[in-house]
């Protein structure tokens, strides 16, 4: 009898095994694929330089319409305003969602007269910043320029590999 029961018992414990290891199929081109995903991307910099060069356009775009969303409010309540005078008046660290703009990219929006730089996107303060700069123009004149500052070791980590396969 002990010896039925234990036959009956190694037989379904096989059987069991047998059958949980057989029920699972891997996809093994999912697999293949996630870990050419999570392969360590070499990040030269030019393609580091290039990826600022982007995001830094979107930044500015979206920078720029918060910063004429607001001049145009201004210019509404007093209608005598011109836009370069307007633009005088408003102080850029006050406008709606340039903090958010700057949490969300991790970076620095400023606006400055003159140009910090002869290029558009170059590493700055002993290569810890990246800096890209484009003309800001107003009424078919040139006013400033934005600066946005990157922070290096921050980018690097929240550039995805898709992104650097792109570049």
């Amino acid at each position: 009898m002990k010896k039925h029961i234990c036959k009956t018992l190694l037989g379904l414990l096989v059987c069991i095994g047998f059958y949980a290891c057989n029920d699972e199929k891997y996809d093994t081109k999912a697999i293949a694929q996630e870990v050419r995903q999570r392969q360590v991307k070499r990040l030269t910099d030019t393609k580091l330089l290039r990826w600022v060069e982007l995001k830094g356009t979107e930044v500015v775009i979206q920078a720029q319409k918060n910063l004429l969303r607001a001049l145009y409010a201004l210019q509404t309540k007093d209608s005598t305003l011109s836009l370069k005078k307007a633009y005088q008046q408003i102080d850029l660290q006050k406008l709606p969602n340039i903090d958010s703009l700057q949490r969300k990219c991790e970076c620095q929006i400023r606006i400055q007269s003159q140009a910090l730089q002869t290029k558009t996107v170059e590493f700055a303060e002993n290569k810890t910043k990246i800096c890209f700069q484009q003309k800001f123009i107003l009424d078919n004149e040139e006013v400033g320029f934005w600066i946005i500052l990157f922070d290096k070791k921050k980018t690097i980590l929240g550039i995805k590999p898709k992104d650097i396969a792109n570049l």
